[in-house]
């Protein structure tokens, strides 16, 4: 997608000179910890009553797939309006409910998660969801793990 990254590597030279920061784990145990992750996070969403959260990408992607009710707050600082617009459309299309990150308040918090528990049933989405399989099986393929 136009502006995209195509292709990044971390440099931690300037964390180890200034922080005397040094790694912990292994780029192939991280990778692992990471795959772990991807596999069950969806699981772990479909057991919950509910989801609050941001609206980012991996996050929308679990949403749908798990088909939980869920209420979003997208990320809406200056000019970074790629939460709230994804929301959008998850509204248009009745899968979640919002929460615009001005209008945010305890109370008004709560309000929305009663409402939110009170028999919100997301539609379902008709959409290829399989991005995180495909990820899972790229990581793995680094590490030379099989992906479930």
């Amino acid at each position: 997608q136009t502006g995209d990254v195509k292709r990044t590597s971390a440099d931690t030279t300037r964390a180890r000179q200034t922080l005397g920061w040094e790694p912990t784990v292994a780029l192939r145990d991280g990778l692992a910890s990471e795959l772990a992750w991807f596999q069950c996070a969806t699981r772990e969403m479909r057991r919950s009553v509910a989801s609050v959260s941001q609206c980012g990408y991996n996050t929308a992607m679990d949403i749908l797939r798990a088909r939980v009710p869920a209420l979003v707050v997208p990320y809406a600082e200056r000019r970074d309006t790629e939460q709230t617009d994804r929301a959008r459309r998850l509204v248009a299309n009745g899968v979640i409910r919002v929460l615009p990150h001005r209008e945010l308040s305890g109370d008004r918090m709560a309000a929305e998660v009663r409402d939110l528990l009170s028999g919100f049933a997301p539609a379902p989405a008709d959409l290829d969801l399989d991005g995180r399989r495909s990820s899972a099986r790229l990581l793995g393929g680094l590490i030379g793990v099989r992906a479930a």
